[in-house]
């Protein structure tokens, strides 16, 4: 009893508010780090995947479109299945883009809206050709774009349906 005299009391009650007050910021921060951990990564999802393979060198070659959260969009040209993006081993298109692609022999052909930057350590033995399409070029490639050899990415749901059918 002696102990709780006087202004003993008020060490233990500061003690207890210190207390009180680290497990709310701790808990708030692990939310936090949870919250980030399912938007960015969780969430990231490849919404599809076509797989290439190339003949003349044995290798596949994976186009993937990933989607994160509601702003993140990207197409990647990768050997690898997976949802990780490292650019210096992936072609990586950004934003809303629809890749038009042939494979002849050992090239891969692309056209673009945009360019991606050449990764330092692609595969050497696949020779990837980039070229950019104009707004006009493009309605046109939409409509004829298998004519000219050219395969879609991303289809879009109806597409992909009738790629289904066609393929029986």
């Amino acid at each position: 009893m002696q102990a709780l005299k006087g202004g003993n009391i008020m060490v233990y009650v500061k003690f207890f508010i210190k207390l009180i007050v680290n497990s709310i910021i701790t808990i708030f921060v692990i939310g936090v780090a949870l919250i980030f951990y399912f938007y960015f990564f969780e969430y990231t999802k490849i919404e599809q995947r076509d797989r290439i393979y190339v003949e003349d060198t044995g290798e596949s070659l994976y186009l993937k479109r990933i989607c994160s959260g509601i702003h993140f969009s990207a197409i990647i040209i990768s050997i690898r299945k997976g949802r990780i993006i490292n650019k210096k081993l992936d072609y990586c298109y950004f934003g809303n883009e629809t890749l038009f692609y042939k494979l002849e022999g050992n090239t891969f052909y692309i056209l673009c809206r945009s360019k991606a930057e050449i990764p330092p350590n692609f595969v050497k033995h696949v020779r990837i050709v980039q070229d950019t399409y104009s707004n006009l070029e493009y309605y046109d490639l939409i409509d004829n774009y298998s004519q000219k050899g050219y395969q879609k990415f991303p289809l879009s749901q109806i597409e992909k349906i009738r790629d289904k059918r066609s393929r029986k």
